[in-house]
């Protein structure tokens, strides 16, 4: 099942991800981006976490660095992301990615591929190989949901060392599943919709993780919760938990898509500022 995924510029900052393993050794660098890593079973770890490749930091054996050495300041800049620079989960029963980012001057992100030693707890249930500017990871059926994945990365011989928790979920199929992008707003009186002056971006994740941005090129989101999603009625439900949630938003209504439209019936996602001069009963969305 794919994750939520896109390109990653000032725009979108969605990959398809998972997450994660134990190691006991060091592991080279990976191959340039777009490369399929080689075809042996030198790529993954066993069962006790134990990397079999033989490559160290330097990439003087298996994988060469695409970059030999990051260097200040951008060391300390990095961060590590997994399915999206907003969520901390990631998906059972699929192959993912957990990447090496910083965030841009543009508020973008970008990767690059340091040097870098692994070591991921727990390791029951999941494989994984080195694949730039990261790793790519499987995490099995079997792994409970809402297991803590933990992840730490030496970056070139001690220069650094980043840690993060990943917490894994089952994932949802749903029609709402995407990055959208606000067109129309629909006014409560029955009046014309039309196009916002401040369009928003809505991310729905199949982690049932809902993120909305009014400034797509910045990196962090407005604001976020979760949303649960009955195909059979369209009954959406959405709840925050993160962000300055606005105080006029409204997340009880009914969601359908058709196509690459996505229409938002007695929703409303809140001002950004003032109040607007109608009332709005709805959005369109296109991906």
């Amino acid at each position: 099942m794919d994750c939520l995924s896109g390109t990653v510029d000032g725009r979108a900052r969605w990959r398809v991800a998972g997450t994660l393993l134990l190691l006991a050794c060091a592991v080279g660098c990976g191959p340039p981006e777009g490369t399929d890593p080689p075809a042996s079973d030198t790529d993954s770890t066993d069962s006790e976490g134990s990397d079999s490749s033989g490559a160290d930091s330097t990439g003087e054996m298996g994988y060469e660095c695409t970059e030999a050495e990051v260097g200040q300041p951008l060391l300390d800049e990095l961060f590590l992301m997994g399915e999206s620079a907003w969520s901390d989960r990631l998906a059972i029963g699929a192959q993912s990615a957990v990447t090496f980012t910083h965030e841009t001057s543009g508020g973008g992100t970008h990767h690059v591929d340091p040097c870098s030693q692994w070591d991921i707890t727990p390791s029951e249930g999941i494989t994984w190989f080195r694949h730039a500017p990261g790793i790519q990871i499987d995490i099995d059926e079997s792994v409970p949901p809402n297991t803590t994945l933990s992840i730490t990365v030496d970056i070139e011989n001690g220069a650094r060392v980043i840690q993060k928790d990943f917490i894994t979920y089952e994932p949802v199929d749903s029609p709402v599943v995407g990055l959208w992008h606000e067109t129309q707003r629909v006014p409560c009186d029955g009046s014309d919709p039309f196009a916002p002056l401040q369009p928003a971006e809505l991310a729905f994740t199949t982690s049932q993780e809902i993120f909305v941005d009014w400034d797509p090129e910045t990196l962090d989101e407005d604001y976020g919760g979760s949303f649960t999603f009955d195909p059979s009625t369209g009954a959406l439900s959405s709840t925050l938990s993160s962000g300055s949630i606005p105080a006029d938003f409204d997340g009880e209504g009914t969601a359908s898509v058709a196509e690459d439209e996505l229409r938002l019936e007695a929703i409303y996602l809140g001002s950004t500022a003032e109040p607007p001069e109608v009332e709005i009963c709805g959005h369109v969305f296109e991906r």
